[in-house]
Order: C-alpha cells, then sequence, then structure tokens
C-alpha cells in the first residue's frame, strides 16, 4: 500500500440530505408503516429489513421524502450528548414500507459520485466527528443544523477507490455485527438461565432444602454512601468509586481508573470496599438506571465508595455474595425499585426502599452454584466484548489511514465492489 495526498469536498456535492419529519403517531387515514427510530441507529452500523421495527403511519408524501432505499444512511441529528449526534447507519435492502423517523437525517450518494458504503465509513472519521461537536447547538438538548450536515467534509476520492474502501469496511464492519450478534445472544442465554434458576424452576442436583424469601436488611448490611468527589487536605487521600464505575462494570478491581479524592476516617471506616461487597446505583435521571450493581471482585486500602452509591455488604453465613450481585439484577429487585424510586425529573431510593428489598434464598452452597455459573457466562460474555473491541479499533484504524490518504489500496488487491 502506498499514500495519497487526500482533500476534502463538501457532503452535500456526493449526496442529498433530508431531515425527517416523521413521528412516531398512528393517524387514521395516513398509511401503515415500519418506523426506523433513533435507537434503531444509534445501536447499529447496518440496519436490516429483519430487524424489530415500531409500527406507526406517514403521509403519501413523507413516504415519499423519507422512505428508505438500499444503500441510504441514517444519521443521528438530535442527542442529549453532542458526542452522541452524527452516529451513521447504513439501509440494506429495505421493504417498501420501511419510513425514516424523527430525530434522523437521511443521507442518499449520488450513485455516480459516491458508493454508499465508503461514504458510511467517511461520516464515523474523527474529522467528522469535530466538525459536528463544532457545528452542533444547545444546551441541554444537542441538534445539527440540515447546513452542518451538508458542509460535513467528505474525502474527494475518485468513485473507483471509494468502492475498494467501502468494500474493506463492509466486510470489517460486518465482522463486527456478527460479533454484537454473539454478545446479545450469549446475554440472553445468560438472562434465560438465571431467570429459571432464581425463581427455583431449576435446581441443582443434591438441594432440596425450601427456599426462604426475607427482606435485604435480614441478610445484608445497607448503608448509604456520602463521599463527595473533593480533595481536602486535611482528609485522608483515596481513589473514589463513582457511579459510572459502577454503571458500566459487573465487577470492580483495584486496577481500574477510578478518581483521587480524600475522605475523613470515618468515612473510609464506613465505606471503605471490601472484597464481596455490592455497590448498586441508589439515584439516576430514570427509573430504570436505578439498582445498577457492580460485585467488588478485588480491593485496595484506598478504595471507597462515592456518592449517589449504596453499599450492600451480604452476611456471608446467609448470603453468598456472587449470589446478591444476581438478585440485584433479577426481575423480582428490578420491579420493587422502579415501584419504590421516587422522583419527578430525578428518581432516586430511600435507605427503607433497599433494606426492605424481597429476596428469594435458596440454601447458600445452591448460592454458590448459581453465582460460579454467572460469573462463568459473565466471562465468556466479557471475552466477546474484547473481541469485538479489537475488531472496531482494527477497523477505525485502517478506516481513517484510508480516508486521509495515508495508505492507498493498489488496484491488484482488491477489485471494485
Amino acid at each position: 500500500m502506498s499514500t495519497h495526498p487526500c482533500t476534502h469536498i463538501a457532503l452535500s456535492e456526493v449526496a442529498e440530505v433530508r431531515f425527517s419529519s416523521v413521528d412516531k403517531h398512528t393517524i387514521e387515514g395516513e398509511t401503515p408503516v415500519r418506523l426506523c427510530n433513533y435507537t434503531d441507529v444509534f445501536k447499529n452500523r447496518f440496519v436490516a429489513d429483519s430487524m424489530d421495527f415500531m409500527a406507526a403511519s406517514a403521509t403519501e408524501s413523507e413516504i415519499e421524502r423519507f422512505g428508505l432505499r438500499h444503500g441510504d444512511i441514517a444519521i443521528t441529528k438530535d442527542s442529549e450528548t453532542p458526542e452522541e449526534i452524527g452516529i451513521p447507519a447504513l439501509i440494506e435492502r429495505p421493504s417498501a414500507d420501511l419510513v425514516l423517523g424523527y430525530h434522523l437525517a437521511l443521507i442518499r450518494a449520488k450513485a455516480d459520485r459516491c458508493d454508499p458504503y465508503f461514504l458510511a465509513a467517511a461520516l464515523q472519521s474523527r474529522q467528522v466527528a469535530r466538525h459536528y461537536l463544532r457545528t452542533a447547538v444547545g444546551l441541554t438538548r444537542f441538534g445539527l443544523s440540515i447546513k452542518a450536515v451538508a458542509d460535513t467534509p467528505i474525502p474527494n476520492i475518485p468513485l473507483s477507490t471509494q468502492r475498494k474502501i467501502g468494500r474493506l469496511y463492509r466486510e470489517s464492519a460486518r465482522l463486527e455485527s456478527h460479533t454484537d450478534a454473539l454478545i446479545a445472544a450469549k446475554r440472553e442465554q445468560k438472562r434465560g438461565l438465571m431467570q429459571q434458576l432464581l425463581t427455583g424452576k431449576v435446581r441443582f442436583p443434591g438441594f432440596t432444602e425450601p427456599w426462604k424469601t426475607v427482606r435485604l436488611e435480614d441478610v445484608a448490611d445497607v448503608r448509604f454512601s456520602n463521599v463527595d468527589k473533593h480533595t481536602v487536605p486535611s482528609e485522608r487521600q483515596v481513589r473514589l468509586c463513582n457511579y459510572t464505575d459502577v454503571f458500566r462494570n459487573r465487577f470492580l478491581h483495584p486496577d481500574m481508573d477510578f478518581m483521587s479524592a480524600s475522605a475523613t476516617a470515618r468515612e473510609v471506616e464506613r465505606f471503605g470496599l471490601q472484597a464481596g461487597d455490592v455497590a448498586i446505583t441508589k439515584d439516576s435521571e430514570t427509573p430504570d438506571e436505578i439498582g445498577v450493581p457492580a460485585l467488588v471482585d478485588r480491593t485496595a486500602p484506598d478504595l471507597v465508595l462515592g456518592y449517589h452509591l449504596a453499599l450492600l455488604r451480604a452476611d456471608r453465613s446467609k448470603l453468598d455474595p456472587g449470589f446478591l450481585l444476581i438478585l440485584m439484577e433479577s426481575d423480582l429487585v428490578r420491579a420493587h425499585f422502579q415501584r419504590r424510586a421516587s422522583g419527578l425529573t430525578r428518581f432516586a431510593l430511600s435507605i427503607g426502599a433497599v433494606a426492605d428489598t424481597p429476596i428469594l434464598l435458596p440454601p447458600v452452597g445452591e448460592q454458590g452454584k448459581i453465582a460460579k455459573l454467572y460469573r462463568d457466562l459473565t466471562t465468556e460474555e466479557s471475552l466477546l466484548r474484547e473481541m469485538h473491541a479489537s475488531f472496531a479499533s482494527q477497523r477505525r484504524g485502517l478506516m481513517e489511514r484510508l480516508l486521509s490518504g495515508d495508505l492507498v489500496i493498489p488496484s491488484s488487491e482488491t477489485s471494485a465492489a
């Protein structure tokens, strides 16, 4: 592979740009359609006709303007954070009733100027991301204007080269999509199996003792942390396990990148993390994000639980810590937390609501077996996630070099798609 200089042109020179106005309502007299919504685009690099789209309706004019065709690209044009704007998904072989929904932009490449797969790759480049960050407007919600999208810088590369890059993008991104599907299947397998094990419908051989329903406070100590993110010179220097550390991970260990802060000796005593502790989110902007748990796998003397989190410390004669983690993810506990969460714009659990959580307990030995199975399945899922991250990193690196002109694919290496 060699290099070539690369200039840029505006997206509007190689594609049409349209902002959808199709809402989620079903109105009598309009044509029934399936709606490709924000999350369909945000969570997928390819949008396939087999996906589970919502039912809605649209006028004939809306269907004509926003009905999706093979090779169209949809991007997110509005979001609560600037980083989530401009995320693209390429539409592949849609049915005639698939229409693009609100908060999305439709980009249709001109066949004689631009390859759709190349364009999908270009729209994920760092240069495009920087352009959208500069041009997004808003305070609590951010959005792109149609001019900002039309002015998106696209590498000015010959169509034959675009097709080669597009082919590489298609093959590498599809490998990521297959890995995503494996992760989803593994997650669903784990969820289904845990649901059966947590209700006693399936039991390990040798266990016949009846299960007991107890309250969480009967088998665990419940503490709400008040340790903030400040550093006070007279206090002890600590590393703080914060909300996002718990929300994004099922297992916590001292090698993770925790923030520096300080705490009093009393706070370190009460909220210093021990191996086997379970932390849960106790406040959030939505009820679904309350009660998300993480198990402390290993710890260190300076690791302390931060604000907006609850610490659950199991009585190990009655409750296996790994089983406590699984309980916090169970449908029974999730439903309890959503019922008991209070608030209008921000939701929170009281210490009483957490302490009163009903849990169904098998014998401690059986709890341990269930916890080990959960851990094994979670490890398999984590390995798939690491593989996916590796594929994604390699694809992004290769695409950046091809799009910038640092690398050129010789004609002998691959043919045009």
